[in-house]
């Protein structure tokens, strides 16, 4: 498996590791966002644990060809809460 990049919080700070954009995993997005942004987009899971606060059941994404190349537009995915 490859290394996983992230932009929320510390995660933000190791960057992009020249990851381009051309397959993402994606956890917590705006699927409306995705469509938008991605050549194509397929939901891989939607995960309903019945144990999990309701804000940690999200949807996961797989996000192919990002219009944006992430090692060049890094910066503009920060997410500090």
């Amino acid at each position: 498996m490859p290394r996983a990049i992230g932009s929320h919080h510390s995660y933000w700070y190791w960057g992009s590791r020249g990851y381009t954009g051309e397959s993402v995993i994606v956890l917590d997005a705006d699927l409306e966002y995705l469509q938008r942004h991605c050549a194509s987009v397929t939901l891989v899971a939607d995960p309903k644990v019945r144990w999990a606060s309701p804000g940690w059941q999200k949807p996961i994404y797989h996000c192919r060809n990002l219009d944006r190349d992430l090692t060049k537009n890094w910066d503009m995915y920060r997410h500090f809460d």
